[in-house]
């Protein structure tokens, strides 16, 4: 038997426009620093963990 991602649930997607890519960064940044502040409030070290992220990220 043949094991296919779309015989596993996957379903492929369409990646947005390069003009939307601006927008995209600018929501997902807004969240990541929501995060990290929560995580400050909790005493936890926020920043510097989507930091360490972002930097593993590809370019």
């Amino acid at each position: 038997m043949e094991l296919t991602t779309r015989k596993l649930g996957a379903v492929p997607v369409q990646m947005p426009a390069p003009e939307e890519k601006a927008t995209i960064e600018a929501v997902l940044a807004e969240v990541g620093a929501e995060w990290a502040e929560n995580m400050k409030q909790q005493g936890k070290p926020g920043k510097k963990v989507l930091e360490a992220f972002r930097d593993a990220l590809p370019d």
